[in-house]
Order: structure tokens, then sequence, then C-alpha cells
């Protein structure tokens, strides 16, 4: 009787779970990689460029400081003014 099921069935989903089993063995065996595009090379190596300059321009902070401590300074106003605006610190004020 057994013989007449598989007749009708076939051995198919057993072929198919065979055939699953024998797909995942290779891809195991293939290795992964990774491809990067020449963009994203020269991306990183601007990206390690920038940061070997420094944040702060050690040079002007001490000059600015030598003529705040001499009185000397005096900075531009209306620049300091615009630049605070522009960062959104400052509102323009509509009723003047």
């Amino acid at each position: 009787m057994i013989d007449k099921i598989r007749g009708i069935f076939g051995t198919q989903p057993v072929d198919k779970v065979r055939q699953q089993k024998t797909e995942v063995k290779e891809r195991k065996d293939k290795a992964d990689g990774v491809e990067v595009s020449p963009f994203a090379k020269e991306l990183a190596a601007a990206s390690a460029e920038m940061k070997k300059i420094p944040d702060v321009r050690q040079e002007k902070v001490e000059q600015i400081k030598k003529e705040i401590e001499g009185g000397t300074y005096s900075p531009d106003l209306r620049e300091v003014a615009r630049r605070l605006f522009l960062a959104g610190i400052l509102r323009e004020d509509k009723e003047s």
C-alpha cells in the first residue's frame, strides 16, 4: 500500500528537501565579500585628511586673547550680528 501512495505523490517532497540541503551546503562553502566603490575609497581618504586638520586655529585664538587682554580687540559688530542671525541665535525685529 505504501508503494501505491509513493506512486501517487512521487518522491518530490523528499527530493526538494535534499536539494535545499545541498544548496545550503554550497552557500556555506562560498566566502562572503565586500567590494568598495572608488567613490567610497576617495571619500574615506578625504575624511582621513580632514581628521588631520585641527578643529581650532590655535594661532588665531592666541592673537584674539592678546588683543582682548591689551584692550585692542574690536570685532566688526555688524559681522557678529549677521553670523548670530544666520545661526538662528538672533531674530530679526519686525517692529523696528
